[in-house]
C-alpha cells in the first residue's frame, strides 16, 4: 500500500513525457482507490434511511407487551356462591305476635360474602316486595368467610293475613328465605279490642344442633321452637331427651320453663345433659360416638312435641343433605357452619350446625 502511494506521488510531481506515462499514472491511481475501498468500513446510512430502518430484535428477546396487557387483570371470584344463615333468619326474624311484623334485630350471618349491598325483604306470595331495607355488609376480620348484617329492619309496614317470605337478597337474587303464613284473631272485648297474629312456618319443624368447630370437648346445644299453645297447661318445662338407637344416653335433663302468657313462639335454646359417674353435666361432643341418634323434646309425662334425628360417622356429625356447600337453589341452603358471639362482646367463634327436621 505504501509503495503504491509513493509511486503515485512521484508520478504526480513529475512532468508527463508522453501518453504512456499518463496511462501508467491512471492505472496507479485506480489501484490506490481500489485498495482503500476494500479496507474502509461501510459508510453510515443517511439520516432518512436510519429513521425508516426496522430494528431486528435478538432471538432471545420477549415479544412486546402493550400497556393494557401489563396491567393486572381483575381476578374472577372462585369458590362457593354467597349464602346466608337460615338459623339467624328463623331465630331473629320471627314475626311478632302483637303486630305480625318481621322485626328482626340481628346479627344475621352471611357465608362466602362478596363486597356488595345486601337487601333484606318481606315478599308476598307473588314475590312482590312488602317491605325491604338495604345494608352494607360488615366483614368479620377473624373469620373472612363470614360477614354480618347487624341493624334492625322492616318495622314500618302493616301486614295482612297471607303467605310470605323473609328473604336476604343479593343483586335481586334470593340467597336465603324463610316461608311462612300469617293469620290473625281479634278478641271480643269491645272496650279493649286487640289483634293477635299467629305464624306458621319452619318453627313447627326445624331443630339445630350447634357445637364449637374443632373442639371435641365442647358441649352440644340444641335450638328448636315451641309455641306456647302446644303446652299441656298454662306453663311447662320443655326438655330434650337423647337416644342412641334404643338406648337413652342423656340424664338429668332440664330445659326452659314456658308460660302461655309469653304468647306466640318461643326459641328454646338448651344444652343436652349427660351423666358423668353420677354427676350431671353437659353432653360433650366427643361423647357422641358413631351411630344414629334421636332427640325427643317435650314436657315430662306428655307425648313429645318434636322428634329429631341425626347421625355421627367417623367422629363427625353427618350434615343434612341441604347443607352441601354447593346446594341449589341457594335460598334453601342450610349452612353447616356459622358464627356466634362469644361471652366477650365483639368476638366471634365458628360453630358447626346440624340441621334436623321433625317427624
Amino acid at each position: 500500500m505504501r509503495t503504491l502511494v509513493l509511486a503515485l506521488l512521484a508520478a504526480l510531481v513529475a512532468s508527463p513525457a508522453d501518453a504512456q506515462l499518463g496511462r501508467i499514472l491512471d492505472r496507479a491511481k485506480q489501484r490506490v482507490e481500489d485498495a482503500v475501498s476494500d479496507r474502509a468500513p461501510d459508510p453510515p446510512p443517511a439520516e432518512s434511511e436510519a429513521a425508516t430502518a426496522t430494528p431486528t430484535a435478538p432471538e432471545s428477546s420477549a415479544a412486546p407487551v402493550s400497556s393494557s396487557d401489563s396491567e393486572a387483570a381483575p381476578v374472577a371470584r372462585t369458590g362457593p356462591a354467597p349464602g346466608a344463615d337460615a338459623y339467624d333468619l328463623i331465630y331473629h326474624a320471627l314475626p311478632h305476635v302483637g303486630n305480625g311484623r318481621a322485626n328482626g334485630n340481628g346479627p344475621f350471618a352471611l357465608v362466602f360474602p362478596v363486597e356488595a349491598t345486601y337487601e333484606i325483604a318481606v315478599l308476598d306470595a307473588a314475590g312482590a316486595i312488602v317491605s325491604s331495607d338495604d345494608w352494607d355488609i360488615r366483614p368479620n376480620q377473624d373469620l373472612p368467610m363470614f360477614a354480618h348484617l347487624s341493624v334492625p329492619f322492616l318495622s314500618t309496614y302493616e301486614p295482612v293475613p297471607g303467605s310470605y317470605q323473609i328473604a336476604i337478597r343479593l343483586n335481586g337474587e334470593t340467597i336465603a328465605a324463610v316461608p311462612y303464613t300469617l293469620t290473625s284473631t281479634q278478641n271480643d272485648d269491645p272496650f279493649n279490642p286487640t289483634t293477635s297474629w299467629h305464624t306458621d312456618g319452619p318453627w313447627t319443624r326445624y331443630g339445630v344442633l350447634r357445637a364449637t368447630t374443632g373442639d371435641p370437648d365442647g358441649w352440644v346445644e340444641l335450638t328448636c321452637w315451641i309455641h306456647v299453645d302446644e303446652l299441656a297447661g298454662d306453663a311447662g318445662e320443655v326438655r330434650p331427651v337423647v337416644y342412641r338407637g334404643s338406648e337413652r344416653i342423656s340424664a338429668h335433663e332440664g330445659g326452659p320453663s314456658l308460660r302461655k302468657s309469653f304468647g306466640g313462639w318461643y326459641g328454646v335454646k338448651t344444652s343436652l345433659d349427660g351423666d358423668y359417674e353420677g354427676r350431671p353435666g353437659r353432653l360433650l361432643r366427643d361423647a357422641l360416638v358413631d351411630g344414629d341418634y334421636r332427640i325427643e323434646v317435650g314436657e315430662e309425662g306428655q307425648p313429645p312435641l318434636r322428634v329429631f334425628h341425626f347421625s355421627v360417622a367417623g367422629g363427625q356429625f353427618v350434615p343434612h343433605e341441604r347443607s352441601a356447600i354447593d346446594y341449589e337453589p341457594r335460598a334453601d341452603f342450610l349452612t353447616p357452619r356459622s358464627v356466634r358471639e362469644r361471652t366477650t362482646r365483639g368476638l366471634y367463634e365458628m360453630v358447626d350446625q346440624v340441621w334436623m327436621i321433625s317427624e
